[in-house]
C-alpha cells in the first residue's frame, strides 16, 4: 500500500486512466493511474475549492 499526503481529500472520480481528488481548499487534483502504485500528478487546479466531482465522458483535462 502508498498513501500521498492530501490536505482535506473529499471526492473522488475515476475516468479511464484518470483519478481525481477534490482536496478541499487545496483544489482539484488530477492524476495517471496507469500504474495504482505509483500514480503521476497530470494537473492540479489549486484556485478552487472542491468537494465533489463527476467526471464526464466528452471532457478531458
Amino acid at each position: 500500500m502508498k498513501s500521498y499526503a492530501m490536505d482535506s481529500p473529499y471526492g473522488l472520480g475515476i475516468k479511464g486512466d484518470k483519478i481525481f481528488v477534490c482536496d478541499g481548499d487545496s483544489g482539484l487534483k488530477v492524476y495517471d493511474k496507469t500504474d495504482v502504485e505509483n500514480l503521476i500528478p497530470l494537473n492540479h487546479f489549486n484556485d478552487i475549492n472542491t468537494f465533489d466531482v463527476i467526471p464526464l465522458e466528452k471532457v478531458c483535462l
